[in-house]
């Protein structure tokens, strides 16, 4: 009886506390006592708008080509008989160097066709001379004898008063005064003939004198020298071709100084006209001087300062150079930008490393450094939101303004003072929100 009673107590003793430990375990897993924090505006990050009036680069990529090419042509024809071992593309010739020479012959043969025409000439002129003193002494025989024939006429005139002259006489007195002065007549006409004659040989002379001074020019363009020290990149005729006048031979390529073809943008076209501060002189006494200057103002780059600047192989190398013109008419309707040169007086460098000098067809970067005159603020580019918005913070409340950035740089974006709304020492936000809206409060977080 007392084991069927332990059986019975102990399970229902085991199954209480249980029951019991059940209950406590679930009274311990209530949540703690939640209490409200007081809520806090956001921390933002805080720096200073300053003003900028340091300069700012100008950055384009740009193409080496060639400040000056010089196309030699053939200003004769022939055929070619010589041709510089040097004469060929990518080859650098001296100036003055002979380079090509047409056959010089046919012109020889025409010098001498000319000198023996100027000796007939001569020879000519030489007759007319003695024709000249032939045609005096004849004019004077002639008038003599008219004079002795004029005299027998009037002779037989007065004889024919007294019969003591038939009309035979008389008639053969007249026709020997008619005779000789027909003969005089013929005589003086040839004589006023003699310098007509002496003119129309004198531009004979003179024709060949200028045929022989082509002959000699035309003899002299058979020897092609190298005008200037420059190298060949474009070699085409061979010694043995036969060359027309206007022909196409060869062309150098002037190497003391290269251009660097580049495009500019409206907006950087805008910032160097303002850091030039091109102006006109209105005290000028002349007006068409105001008008020029006021022409170059308006369609004239102004020249400045450049950095050439060529990469390869991780490294970079370096030349001076400057702005100098604008290459076109305007700007590209394709592109919106502007063609314009700039210059480099000295393309070759003395560095032991790197290319020696500039080459046509390099693809360079130009950096342009320009001073503004127009007022401009530098903040952050952090403080710059990604809708264009620039967030600043007065007495505790956030001011939210739309900039428009004049340049931005690696470091700063630049605004004109005069259209961005902030004051230099301003303080702008460089820290993110998830909203933000005029008058918000937010706290500034203190400087480290």
């Amino acid at each position: 009886m007392l084991q069927q009673l332990r059986q019975l107590v102990i399970p229902a003793l085991i199954l209480a506390v249980g029951v019991g430990g059940f209950f406590w375990l679930s009274a311990l897993n209530k949540p703690p006592t939640r209490i409200a924090a007081p809520s806090q505006p956001p921390l933002v990050e805080t720096q200073l708008v300053e003003t900028h009036a340091d300069s700012f680069p100008i950055r384009v990529n740009g193409v080496v080509v060639p400040f000056r090419e010089v196309r030699i042509s053939a200003e004769v024809d022939g055929r070619i008989v010589m041709k510089a071992e040097g004469l060929r593309s990518g080859r650098v010739v001296s100036a003055g160097t002979p380079l090509i020479t047409i056959d010089p012959e046919p012109y020889e043969l025409e010098l001498e066709k000319l000198t023996l025409e100027d000796k007939q000439a001569s020879i000519e002129r030489q007759q007319i001379a003695i024709e000249s003193k032939q045609i005096a002494t004849l004019i004077s025989l002639v008038e003599k004898r008219l004079e002795l024939a004029t005299r027998e006429f009037t002779r037989s005139q007065k004889l024919k008063a007294t019969n003591a002259s038939s009309q035979a006489e008389r008639d053969l007195a007249e026709r020997t005064v008619l005779e000789v002065q027909d003969a005089l007549e013929l005589l003086q006409n040839r004589r006023e003939l003699v310098p007509l004659r002496e003119a129309e040989l004198q531009a004979k002379s003179d024709l060949i004198s200028s045929r022989r001074k082509g002959a000699v020019l035309d003899l002299s363009r058979t020897e092609i020298i190298a005008p200037l020290a420059g190298i060949v990149t474009d070699d085409v005729q061979e010694a043995g071709s036969f060359v027309e006048r206007g022909d196409h031979l060869f062309t150098l390529q002037d190497p003391s100084r290269f251009e660097v073809d580049c495009r500019l943008r409206s907006e950087d076209l805008y910032w160097l006209q303002d850091s030039a501060g091109l102006g006109i002189d209105a005290n000028a006494a002349d007006i068409s001087t105001i008008e020029t200057a006021a022409l170059k103002a308006a369609f004239e780059l102004p020249e400045i300062d450049a950095t050439v600047t060529f990469k390869t192989s991780g490294e970079s190398f370096t030349w001076q150079g400057r702005l100098t013109r604008s290459d076109g008419s305007g700007f590209d309707a394709t592109t919106r930008t502007l063609a314009c040169r700039v210059v480099v007086d000295q393309p070759r460098r003395s560095a032991s490393s790197g290319p020696p000098a500039l080459i046509e067809g390099m693809f360079v970067e130009v950096v342009i450094d320009v001073t503004p005159r127009t007022k401009l603020l530098a903040i952050p580019r952090a403080a710059l939101q990604p809708d264009g918005q620039v967030w600043v913070i007065d007495d505790g409340k956030l001011a939210v303004h739309r900039a428009r950035p004049a340049r931005v740089t690696e470091s700063v974006v630049l605004l004109r003072a005069d259209r961005a709304g902030i004051e230099s020492g301003s303080k702008v936000v460089v820290s993110t929100l998830p909203i933000a809206f005029d008058g918000m409060d937010v706290r500034e977080r203190p400087a480290p």
